[in-house]
């Protein structure tokens, strides 16, 4: 998603997500009373007629639900570089908390997280990266 509003707003192009909870078929005998009460499409609506007004910010992730509208940002961690014999399910897995523990940042462009990514590679490998 952040690639597609990056890229889309050079022409103008508005990339936003809707990440709504709300009865539906396919929720059927999974929902308590009270919550399928709750949870109805139309308490989502308003949250799809603000994604597609004039005003919306780029790169909103909106989660709607009975009447509660969340903002749920994109951020990335500065990430953790492993070895080539590291690069295993089970490592990932091992450091997930130092993986995602990290404090996060928004990406400036579409390019930020693969300069971030290259650098921190590099750096590893003991290569000095210049980026122009």
């Amino acid at each position: 998603m952040n690639v597609l509003r990056l890229e889309g707003a050079k022409n103008d192009v508005c990339v936003n997500v809707l990440a709504p909870t709300a009865r539906s078929d396919m929720s059927e005998g999974l929902l308590s009373p009270l919550t399928a009460e709750l949870t109805t499409p139309e308490s989502v609506t308003p949250g799809v007629l603000f994604l597609v007004s004039d005003d919306v910010p780029r790169g909103v992730i909106l989660n709607p639900s009975a009447g509660v509208f969340a903002f749920n940002a994109y951020r990335q961690t500065p990430g953790v570089h492993l070895d080539e014999s590291e690069r295993v399910p089970e490592t990932i897995a091992a450091r997930f908390a130092e993986i995602s523990a990290q404090s996060a940042e928004p990406l400036k462009d579409a390019f930020a997280q693969t300069y971030k990514f290259v650098t921190a590679a590099a750096k590893a490998k003991g290569i000095a990266v210049a980026w122009g």
